[in-house]
């Protein structure tokens, strides 16, 4: 190497020495920047190329479609659990039971089939999260039991059309 290079990598390893936090430091402030543009950047890729964003996750999913469902069911888990906590209960509102899996969001009005045609299930807790007052006014939470006795008295079964077969 050359004389200059030589005194400029020694020239780097003395100010590494003297401040050995300040690359840590600098990235750590900028990480949540970084990280908010890197997410605005994807974000527009995938609304500017949706036929290839999605064939990257068929190729995501399909390379392990087992870890994929799983990773999808304990995040439909987790929403469903935190939805249960911002409504303020892990039980049904009738009869108080608290068994998580047969515990049900129901709209206080009738309409969740529609809404859940309209969004689906996951997409709807996503938009009930985002919005809590509104979830707050619109779902309760009910076990199997009230909930079909609800349906039924409220006659909010809807029964499909007897020529469509």
């Amino acid at each position: 190497m050359t004389r200059w290079k030589d005194n400029r990598k020694q020239y780097q390893r003395e100010w590494r020495a003297k401040n050995p936090n300040y690359y840590k430091e600098f990235w750590q402030k900028n990480l949540e920047h970084n990280r908010e543009r890197a997410r605005i950047n994807a974000t527009r890729w995938v609304k500017n190329n949706p036929e290839k964003a999605r064939q990257v996750r068929q190729k995501c999913y399909y390379k392990d479609i087992d870890k994929s469902r799983e990773l999808l069911r304990k995040r439909f888990h987790i929403l469903r659990k935190n939805l249960m906590k911002l409504l303020g209960c892990a039980k049904c509102n009738h009869c108080h039971i608290s068994d998580y899996e047969i515990l049900h969001f129901d709209h206080i009005n009738g309409g969740g089939s529609k809404e859940i045609k309209l969004r689906g299930n996951t997409s709807m807790y996503y938009y009930y999260l985002r919005n809590p007052e509104l979830a707050k006014k619109t779902l309760q939470v009910l076990c199997a039991n009230c909930n079909a006795k609800k349906r039924h008295t409220n006659q909010e079964i809807f029964k499909k059309d007897v020529n469509s077969r």
